[in-house]
């Protein structure tokens, strides 16, 4: 091995240490955010810890054991459980689907639904509300693309000669969360299917099955789940590139990537990170070449197209361009503002940004005097910088609801039924709070899992070359939530990847390293 590819491949196994340490950081903070920030608070730490930590342990060895039990079977037997979990996904989406639908949204979702419908009118920025037009191009341009695109669905669905109301589009777009859901997770399995034998894939789907709080986030309209499916589409996508010799086949995967990264990146910028994963997974394990052959290929057209499609979606801006949307660095400030908040929405630091505007007029001028309050916070106060952090890490890994909640109303529910159902007491009423409990343990146990598959792969150097940009894009996800604003349901964008790693881990724990690809 040359120099070179010696350099790349250390690069690329440093992933493999940077992971571990994050998902040490993750299992410690969640521990204590959970013991020492929920309602465990009032126990002794003592017993707190022992309560978080001892059904982890627990539930790690059982997801373990019965991975086992998988592996102890046949091929064919194994798609048989195979079917019949998928048929239980399928079954349990739509239910929970039906019963969880709203008529009308909470926050953001409400927002976006609610602006749409004022754009699709005439498709112009000049006749939509002064509420509308501070919301969407002032203080949250990133829903821009969202809004615009459910504008689109507004005039499509007029254009057949059916005027759609609010409660129908939540209606349409919880379904349609539904079936992204699905996809998403058929493409985790296809993946998993390819790298790993049978059982793995039939314990991919009993992981599935028994994370029901993702079933449950579909009601809210929103862009966390068309992210997640794009993300899983750029992965997907590179894994055919990476397989197949057909020059036809590598041009079709490659535009598949170029458009999940374009559409999902219109939705929400973190899908990008999936992209530069696979870019930076190409640059060291390529010639200098052909990574560059790669890299221009997909990130130049990607770049244009988002550049020119936002910059069409607000051609009839009133707003000035220079005062369209917020600062990037304001995400980031809003995140170490008020300790309380664990590093999430502040609405207080949003009047302090808009304050700003007053007063210098443009972004540019904005992002400098925020820029110089951040490196002057942090080079004063950097332990409460660093507090706030394990509050942020604590909270956003600690809870396995993704806090879907917070966008939740049982005032807005199309099927009231629900919240008298064993589902409805299980979700939101008397059993509530085993559930909770039952959900911080499932996340907890997989990120423990996953802690526990990469000190082997380390200590053993098992080569895990073609399933690296799995780990780099999840931990690319990981490292910007340390800083950007954050929030529970900012994982299931990566939910994919999340599932990827953790079966990967599974396979090196139980020795199964068996790459059939």
């Amino acid at each position: 091995m040359g120099k070179k590819n010696r350099t790349q491949s250390r690069i690329l196994n440093s992933f493999n240490y940077m992971f571990l340490v994050a998902s040490v950081i993750v299992l410690a903070c969640s521990v204590g955010f959970i013991s020492f920030h929920t309602k465990l608070q009032s126990l002794n730490a003592v017993v707190a810890i022992p309560i978080v930590i001892l059904p982890v342990l627990f539930f790690s060895c059982f997801l373990i054991l019965t991975f086992k039990f998988f592996r102890r079977i046949d091929e064919k037997k194994n798609r048989k459980l195979q079917i019949v979990n998928a048929i239980l996904i399928i079954a349990i989406s739509f239910l929970i689907t039906y019963f969880v639908q709203m008529t009308n949204q909470l926050s953001d979702g409400r927002n976006c639904v609610t602006i749409s419908k004022e754009l699709s009118q005439t498709m112009n920025w000049h006749n939509v509300s002064s509420f509308g037009l501070h919301y969407a191009l002032r203080q949250c341009s990133n829903m821009v693309p969202l809004i615009y695109i459910q504008a689109l669905v507004y005039n499509l669905f007029s254009m057949i000669g059916c005027n759609l109301s609010i409660a129908h589009m939540v209606a349409l777009g919880t379904y349609l969360n539904t079936i992204m859901l699905l996809l998403a997770f058929m493409l985790v399995f296809k993946m998993v299917d390819r790298h790993f034998p049978k059982y793995i894939g039939t314990g991919l789907t009993f992981l599935m099955l028994i994370n029901i709080p993702v079933f449950q986030t579909v009601y809210y309209i929103y862009t966390d789940i068309p992210a997640m499916f794009a993300v899983m589409i750029i992965l997907n996508s590179y894994d055919h590139f990476l397989i197949t010799n057909n020059r036809n086949k590598k041009i079709f995967w490659l535009i598949l990537i170029i458009m999940g990264s374009f559409v999902g990146a219109l939705l929400k910028f973190n899908v990008l990170i999936a992209t530069l994963a696979i870019v930076i997974h190409y640059v060291l394990t390529r010639s200098l070449k052909k990574s560059v052959k790669l890299t221009v290929a997909i990130l130049i057209p990607v770049a244009l197209l988002l550049g020119g499609t936002k910059s069409f979606m607000v051609s009839t801006s009133p707003i000035p361009k220079s005062q369209i949307g917020l600062p990037a660095i304001n995400w980031v400030n809003m995140s170490f503002n008020d300790v309380s908040r664990n590093g999430g929405y502040d609405s207080q630091y949003f009047n302090h940004t808009f304050k700003l505007y007053d007063k210098y007029h443009t972004k540019k001028e904005v992002s400098k005097v925020e820029m110089s309050e951040f490196l002057k916070g942090i080079s004063h106060r950097p332990s409460r910088y660093l507090y706030i952090i394990y509050r942020k890490i604590g909270a956003t890994y600690g809870n396995g609801t993704y806090s879907f909640d917070d966008f939740f109303s049982s005032e807005y529910l199309a099927h009231p039924q629900l919240k008298h159902s064993l589902l409805g007491k299980v979700l939101y009423g008397k059993y509530r709070k085993a559930y909770l409990y039952t959900t911080y343990i499932i996340q907890l146990s997989f990120f423990f899992l996953m802690m526990c598959g990469f000190i082997k792969i380390i200590f053993n150097k098992v080569n895990i070359m073609n399933k690296q940009p799995w780990i780099i894009a999840l931990f690319g996800n990981m490292f910007l939530l340390l800083f950007w604003e954050s929030h529970p349901r900012y994982l299931l964008a990566f939910l994919g990847p999340i599932y990827l790693v953790l079966c990967l881990a599974v396979s090196v724990i139980l020795k199964t390293r068996r790459n059939k690809s």
